[in-house]
């Protein structure tokens, strides 16, 4: 009741700071923000203690009819409600203001199963909305940050089921204030999750899985998922995000889902960027892709990736799994470990989709890969469109894949053409491997396409499953002498 007069009374001035002072304080309902005003509620640090076991928020702002311009910060508090039990319920709602930030607030709680209503720091559909430096203890869901700027930065949070961090922009079907469409910038940054999303995902960018489109620019840097007394699920996804940048980001520990498979779109995507990561995961019980992604340009540059397979019996079926137009995956270390008996059907699986005036590009070069049991194709490279103009190209090149044994690979490279046209480059790999039948599979789905192959492989280790036309491109080497006052030379290329 305090709180609420306090709030009542610097809304009649527009708004004010309230500053409560250390102490522990038993809220009993509900403080309820007002339109159209600027307030700040602060406290001492952890010495400022809201204690209560309540079904009900601490602070709610969600007006029905929004001016879009109320300003709300909240900072330096704890609340403490780790004897609540099964009484689950949100703490800090703020929904269509101008601007909200939460900073140096501290929620404990009991750890719930619930689907909703059970979220420590929940700010939707804002024009700008901040987390910072805040810590968050067994929740269904730790903080959710909504915001056309939307930034979750310096977090630490523990124990969660649902969710650990997401963020997201305007989503497909929310109230926008006037001048803003669907999208915007959505920012997960420094924080740190431990044994986040057990039911669902740990750090996530979430656009709205039931939009046509995909909207925004989705940045994930710097953070570290970790598991340590539980699993994960999914320790990042991106969902109808447009723009996607994942960086130097830490996975560790278990998961019963992967690391990156849910990061999708529909119509509007643009680009996924997944580099410079540190990843050492086990995937128990889960035969799922390391990524999936259906992004037109995905890159997949510079990480150090150390996955473990166990208590699997089938067998899962690639670990990268790219599909579109433009496919990079470069630099990579890559170590992959799997039970006797299991294949993994692909490390770099990528399906082309193009057009004559977007044609299809891959390039793998300069990865190394390690695996601990066996692969039918390392890389896959499979084309399914017809061109009248364009030239798509697969480019495969100085990658150096071993096994812990000589009889892990059935292919090296795998080809497949279902369009018309293929250029193909291949060169500089090594492998320990001895391949059951070749180093390179081509193989079409029609008589009529060509495939043009440049390449140091020697012939009587690529192989032919179909019927198609190969067109080699030669390449040879030599020196010539070139005599003074020459006004011409003839190269004779043995083509």
């Amino acid at each position: 009741a305090c709180l609420q007069e306090a709030v009542n009374y610097v809304a009649q001035f527009g708004g004010g700071r309230i500053y409560v002072r250390r102490g522990i304080y038993y809220p009993s309902t509900t403080t309820n923000l007002p339109d159209n005003v600027s307030i700040e509620i602060y406290g001492d640090g952890n010495e400022t203690v809201f204690s209560y076991t309540g079904s009900y928020l601490l602070f709610l702002f969600n007006p029905s009819t929004p001016s879009w311009n109320a300003v709300f910060r909240f900072r330096d508090f704890k609340v403490d409600r780790s004897q609540s039990g099964s009484n689950n319920t949100d703490i800090i709602d703020v929904v269509h203001a101008k601007y909200v930030e939460v900073n140096n607030v501290e929620v404990i709680d009991n750890f719930r199963t619930t689907s909703e209503d059970d979220c420590a720091i929940c700010l939707y559909n804002n024009i700008t909305a901040i987390v910072e430096k805040c810590r968050v203890y067994n929740k269904s869901y730790g903080i959710t940050v909504g915001g056309y700027l939307s930034i979750a930065k310096n977090n630490y949070v523990v124990n969660t089921y649902s969710i650990g961090i997401v963020t997201q922009g305007f989503t497909q079907g929310s109230a926008l204030p006037p001048g803003y469409s669907y999208g915007g910038l959505s920012i997960v940054e420094g924080n740190t999750c431990i044994d986040c999303g057990r039911g669902d995902e740990a750090i996530s960018i979430d656009y709205g899985s039931g939009a046509t489109a995909s909207y925004g620019t989705g940045i994930i840097r710097g953070n570290r998922v970790i598991t340590m007394n539980y699993t994960t699920n999914h320790m990042v996804t991106a969902v109808n995000v447009q723009k996607v940048i994942i960086e130097d980001n830490v996975f560790e520990g278990t998961v019963t889902g992967d690391v990156g498979a849910n990061i999708w779109g529909n119509s509007g995507t643009d680009y996924l960027a997944f580099m410079n990561n540190v990843i050492n995961v086990t995937y128990d019980g889960s035969t799922n892709q390391f990524i999936s992604s259906d992004f037109p340009t995905t890159i997949i540059d510079g990480n150090k990736i150390n996955i473990t397979y166990t208590n699997i019996t089938s067998n899962p079926s690639g670990f990268f799994y790219l599909s579109l137009r433009k496919i990079f995956v470069r630099n990579n270390s890559i170590s992959v470990s799997m039970p006797s008996g299991i294949s993994i059907g692909s490390i770099v699986d990528g399906n082309l989709y193009g057009t004559d005036t977007d044609p299809t590009h891959m390039v793998v070069n300069g990865n190394s890969i390690y695996i601990n049991g066996s692969v039918n194709n390392v890389f896959r490279a499979a084309e399914n469109n017809s061109y009248s103009v364009s030239r798509p190209y697969v480019v495969i090149t100085n990658n150096n894949v071993n096994g812990a044994s000589s009889s892990f690979l059935n292919f090296l490279i795998d080809v497949e053409v279902y369009g018309n046209v293929e250029y193909v480059h291949i060169f500089g790999n090594n492998t320990n491997g001895t391949p059951s039948y070749n180093m390179v599979r081509l193989w079409t789905n029609s008589s009529s396409v060509s495939i043009y192959l440049d390449t140091d492989i020697p012939s009587s280790q690529i192989g032919s499953y179909s019927t198609f036309s190969l067109y080699w491109l030669k390449r040879n080497s030599g020196t010539a002498t070139i005599a003074s006052g020459a006004t011409s030379v003839t190269v004779n290329h043995g083509l």
